[in-house]
């Protein structure tokens, strides 16, 4: 019987090895989907940078809650309102889509203690280079964007990834 049941969760584990990226801005203006690998899965992040703000801007990532995804980042119209009023870049996040359960899921370490500190390398986490590679492409446009003045946020299970990640 232990066969059987070892037999089949390594099939489940391997029909959930691909990830299927959904990210949008949705038309929001100053909007573009960005696309890049995070060394095993093809990735993206929904990116809005306001037309009007002081350059290079700070930048404000929010994160879905569990089963969600980045598709409808330009229907955040409180917040793109806020970016645009007061000047920082806008992104959604997205966590990997039907990889580590149904829907996004972030790929937050299961145990995080005092004593264990924050497991915070590659081998953790699938997000730690999903934020260096995001982080890497907007550091490659210093005069919009200060990757020095990074602020996170979420909803649900993207505010507790917002905690580790932050």
């Amino acid at each position: 019987m232990s066969r059987v049941l070892i037999a089949s969760i390594g099939v489940v584990a391997a029909s959930n090895s691909s990830n299927t990226p959904t990210c949008s801005v949705n038309g929001a203006a100053g909007g573009q989907v960005v696309t890049f690998s995070d060394g095993t899965y093809q990735r993206c992040m929904s990116l809005i940078t306001p037309s009007s703000a002081p350059k290079p801007m700070p930048i404000l990532w929010w994160f879905h809650g569990s089963g969600g995804n980045a598709a409808h980042c330009g229907n955040q119209r409180d917040l793109l309102s806020l970016a645009e009023s007061t000047g920082f870049a806008f992104i959604c996040g997205e966590a990997t889509q039907g990889v580590f359960g149904n829907g996004g899921q972030w790929d937050i370490p299961k145990k995080i203690t005092d004593q264990t500190g924050t497991p915070c390398s590659e081998s953790d986490s699938v997000e730690v280079n999903y934020m260096k590679n995001a982080l890497a492409h907007l550091a490659k446009s210093p005069d919009t964007y200060d990757t020095s003045r990074v602020f996170t946020s979420g909803c649900s299970m993207g505010s507790a990834f917002s905690g580790y990640i932050g």
